[in-house]
Parts: C-alpha cells; sequence; structure tokens
C-alpha cells in the first residue's frame, strides 16, 4: 500500500536520495498529529483526509491558522529549522499520510539537491503567502467583505469554521463582525453560520 501511495503521488521526485524507505501513518478525526509539546518526527505527505492547524491561547481558546487538504506538506518547517512547531495540528477528518523519518535520512537529505531545492520553494511560496495575507485588507471587517465579494460562491458564507482558516481569526471575533454588519444591513443572515453579502443595499 505504501509504495502504491509513493508512485501514485510521485513522492520520490522529491528526492535524489537513494533507497529511502517510507511508512504510512493515520489519525482519526480530532487526534493531534503534533503540538509545540510533541515534535514531527517524520516528514509528512498528506494523501487522504485533511488537517487544521490552530493556536491555542493561554485561556484555552484557539485560533484557526491554516487547512491542509488534497497533497500536502507537513512537518518542512521543522525539518529545515530543527524545532518544535509553533502550532498544533489536528485531524480534521480521518487522514493518512506517507511518511519519512528525518533521523536515519537527515545526513543524507542534506546532500540531496533536488530535496533542498523543494525545500526552498516550499518555504519561499509560505513566506510569500504570509505577506500578502499581512498586506492583504487591513481589518477583519474588510478581508472579511472582501472574501465574500472576491471568493466566496454566490457572496455566500457557508459555515462558520472554513471562513476562520481563511480569514485567520478566532470564533469570537468573527461573529462580533458578522453581527455588526448584521444590523447595519450590509449582511443577510440566512440561518446558522450561513451569510450572505446584501447586494441590494
Amino acid at each position: 500500500m505504501v509504495e502504491k501511495l509513493v508512485e501514485q503521488y510521485h513522492i520520490r521526485t522529491f528526492f535524489d536520495t537513494p533507497h529511502l524507505v517510507f511508512c504510512a501513518l493515520s489519525w482519526n478525526k480530532g487526534e493531534v498529529i503534533c503540538s509545540p509539546l510533541n515534535a514531527p518526527e517524520y516528514l509528512l505527505f498528506l494523501v487522504q483526509g485533511s488537517i487544521r492547524m490552530y493556536d491555542l491561547h493561554p485561556d484555552g481558546t484557539t485560533s484557526p491558522v491554516a487547512a491542509l487538504s488534497g497533497f500536502s506538506l507537513v512537518g518542512d518547517v521543522e525539518y529545515v529549522t530543527n524545532a518544535k512547531p509553533r502550532y498544533y495540528l489536528e485531524a480534521a477528518e480521518d487522514c493518512v499520510c506517507v511518511a519519512l523519518p528525518f533521523a536515519p535520512y537527515r545526513e543524507a537529505l542534506e546532500q540531496d539537491v533536488t530535496f533542498l531545492h523543494c525545500m526552498l520553494e516550499i518555504m519561499a511560496d509560505k513566506f510569500t503567502e504570509s505577506t500578502e495575507q499581512s498586506f492583504s485588507a487591513g481589518d477583519l471587517e474588510e478581508r472579511l467583505l472582501t472574501y465574500l465579494r472576491e471568493e466566496a460562491p454566490e457572496h455566500k458564507m457557508e459555515g462558520v469554521e472554513p471562513a476562520l482558516c481563511q480569514l485567520r481569526c478566532s470564533r469570537r471575533q468573527l461573529q462580533r463582525v458578522l453581527s455588526k454588519l448584521c444590523q447595519e444591513g450590509t449582511l443577510l443572515h440566512l440561518g446558522k453560520g450561513r451569510y450572505q453579502l446584501n447586494t441590494e443595499e
């Protein structure tokens, strides 16, 4: 099964190093994959399911950071920095990853030009995405309206959770802005977690 997944997702094309031995790891929905207290020991290629990344605050509240689905790489930042993760990663649904352990291959991978180029590209993409988000619409209200105008199908929000990851805010912050915009008539409340931009305003 592991070899079929490796072939299906062309995972060996990320490496020049020969004879790498991969394994498969799985998590059930709600299980924590890694956290600031539990550093990853593997480079993970997500091949089934989805993962949510969030920050945990001292008061117990959480803020969504990102959502990973489809074919995604996990553990790249920890590999490059050799540090524990800053955020929590949790299985948003049952998920499977093809995994390569760090320890046996670190020395070889540090000489692997193809792998290092992949890491550079991934880090550059993440830096660019982070910068664009920082310089995009200033406050949460602006970001929400931009999201509804430009990205949401039919200018609708179908559920709060997907928007939390997109807008990088807490549920409380989003609910406060939604309530304000509904009172002003900018948004229409269609039902639990469902809102639409009022285009007739």
